[in-house]
């Protein structure tokens, strides 16, 4: 099972003690900004370092296209003022 919330204030929520078990956290975040693609930065900096060691054939993944972002951001904008009316 997995719980997700998004970081406002229309979930405020809280975690109780585990007493059996262990609990696993995996911290995400996602973005509708194409600034915040942090695959292009990677991908670019292992690029030059495998230029810079002279390794050929690599097998880098090729950066995100463009259309990878569903929303324009006005849209973006729109859907966030629309949750804060409901």
């Amino acid at each position: 099972d997995a719980v997700m919330y998004t970081a406002d204030d229309r979930n405020i929520h809280s975690v109780d003690e585990i007493t059996d078990g262990e609990r696993l956290t995996l911290a995400l975040w996602f973005s509708r900004d194409g600034s915040h693609d942090e695959d292009t930065k990677l991908v670019s900096l292992l690029s030059q370092h495998l230029l810079n060691k002279n390794i050929a054939g690599s097998l880098l993944p090729l950066p995100a296209s463009s259309n990878m972002y569903w929303f324009s951001q006005d849209q973006a904008s729109n859907d966030h003022a629309l949750g804060e009316r409901k």
